[in-house]
């Protein structure tokens, strides 16, 4: 005979399992309510590791982890640079960074968009009305003067500027210790002349069209300041001597009526050559900027190029 004991071990025993059985269900209802139904997902396309309804989460984990791919391969940026390290969140951030804020957009208004710019628009908007803007190789012919449909817009601009022969030089003297100019005079208790070299800027062949100075601000202190501008020290080729003192002081060409530096063979360079009417280590203020209009033959030699 089963004793009262025996029995209420046995009932206790199977209530134990019946009540584990019944947090296990519900154990078991919580976390699929988490994991979801099939029908809850719907894949996205893509090319690299497509999620699918009927792999395991584990499988869709693998398949989301090939996506993602390996760490990215940042490109050089001042601003919004990526870093393979970071966490995709904080890449897209940067990247976001790089992009900007509509503030920084200003349109520009053009007659050949149908619609300007906005900072309203989405990137993909405002690069389809630029890439309208460009136009399309219909509207280059090719010439032969390095000027190609297959090539950038950088790069036709580059030959275009190649074949740029007519141009100006320009170069800027300073006062005294001017460390923001192109060349300045040096302080001396004397009033000697100094000759200031602008370097080898005629290239050779080229032709001087026109040479000019134009005082921006006066040399205080000097009382007077006179200089020429030629192709040899001291030299007077291109301007005898005239102030450069005040401001907007000009000095011009000699050679209006006929161009009296000929052509060389090699370069040429430019010197201004200036004496003040009082000792240079009181000059604390003044710049003057030398144009020399040149015709550089130099891209052209040996080619000939249809009008």
């Amino acid at each position: 005979m089963e004793g009262f004991n025996d029995k209420k071990r046995r009932y206790l025993t199977v209530r134990k399992y019946t009540e584990l059985e019944e947090t296990q269900d519900d154990d078991l209802t919580t976390v699929e309510g988490l994991v979801g139904t099939v029908d809850q997902l719907t894949p996205v396309t893509r090319t690299t590791g497509p999620v699918s309804a009927s792999k395991t989460v584990e499988q869709n984990l693998d398949l989301l982890d090939t996506a993602i791919g390996v760490d990215a391969v940042p490109t050089t940026r001042v601003v919004g640079p990526l870093v393979a390290a970071n966490t995709p969140n904080a890449n897209l951030t940067a990247l976001d960074a790089a992009i900007g804020t509509d503030a920084q957009l200003t349109p520009l208004d053009r007659t050949e968009s149908s619609t300007t710019l906005t900072s309203s628009m989405s990137v993909q908007e405002k690069i389809d009305l630029l890439d309208l803007v460009v136009g399309d190789d219909s509207q280059i012919a090719d010439i032969p003067i390095n000027i190609f449909k297959s090539q950038s817009i950088y790069e036709n601009i580059n030959a275009l500027d190649t074949y740029k022969t007519v141009r100006t030089i320009v170069k800027t003297i300073g006062c005294v210790g001017d460390t923001t100019s192109d060349y300045h005079f040096v302080t001396a208790d004397d009033q000697a002349e100094q000759v200031i070299d602008l370097g080898a800027i005629i290239p050779a062949k080229a032709r001087v069209l026109d040479c000019m100075t134009l005082t921006n601000e006066e040399f205080t202190g000097l009382v007077t300041l006179v200089a020429e501008t030629g192709v040899a020290s001291s030299g007077a080729e291109l301007i005898t001597s005239a102030t450069v003192y005040a401001a907007d002081a000009i000095t011009a060409s000699i050679n209006a009526d006929a161009l009296n530096v000929i052509p060389n063979a090699a370069e040429q360079h430019v010197y201004v050559s200036a004496t003040p009417g009082a000792n240079w280590a009181s000059n604390s203020a003044g710049k003057v900027t030398v144009y020399i209009t040149i015709i550089d033959i130099t891209n052209l030699l040996g080619e000939s190029i249809p009008i």
